[in-house]
């Protein structure tokens, strides 16, 4: 869990900057919940944690971390994650849970938040991998064209030319578009980052 800053071969975009951002509540979650002073790694951590007195529920999140937390978040700082400005908003909105329960100062909500994050994370990566294929799939066409109705396309946003269109009216018009360059975004989160 170093807390240097780390530069990414992808730039700024809003799923490291998010990621990055998770990570540091994350780790200052952890030290709320157990009264110890922050951390920069896991080693760092577990000599702080070592010669505490702690009641049997720090004893088990304390396992779950060992066995299935620290590894998780490690391995994460290791993937290549999309580029998704949907799987951006759902980690800030993660960040912004721990926060909301940093202040109520509730340390079973805390624990809780901290586990469901790190369950529920592999789904929405995953999900978000998914809807990039298939955005990919559907784009790569052998005549490098397609048509949609303006109705399929409300709500949705569509690369062309480097601008984004995101509103159409539900017509039912026929609109082409020509598909090309399509560049699959990632990001490669870097390693010992955090965890």
């Amino acid at each position: 869990m170093s807390m240097e800053n780390r530069s990414y071969n992808s730039g700024d975009n809003a799923v490291f900057s998010n990621l990055e951002e998770l990570f540091i509540t994350y780790r200052k979650a952890i030290a709320i919940y157990f009264s110890i002073d922050d951390f920069t790694d896991v080693e760092h951590f577990m000599s702080l944690i070592k010669n505490k007195n702690l009641n049997e529920d720090q004893e088990m999140f304390l396992e779950w971390l060992r066995d299935e937390g620290f590894p998780y978040l490690e391995n994460l700082e290791n993937q290549v994650l999309p580029e998704s400005e949907k799987l951006a908003k759902q980690i800030n909105y993660q960040k912004r849970s721990i926060d909301k329960e940093i202040q109520y100062n509730q340390h079973d909500e805390l624990r809780a938040c901290l586990i469901d994050i790190v369950a529920d994370m592999p789904e929405r990566i995953d999900l978000a991998r998914e809807e990039l294929a298939a955005f990919i799939d559907s784009s790569s066409t052998p005549v490098n064209s397609r048509s949609m109705t303006t109705e399929t396309m409300i709500g949705t946003w569509i690369d062309f030319e480097n601008e984004y269109l995101d509103q159409f009216l539900p017509t039912g018009e026929e609109l082409t578009f020509f598909v090309s360059n399509i560049d699959e975004s990632s990001i490669n989160v870097d390693s010992s980052f955090l965890f």
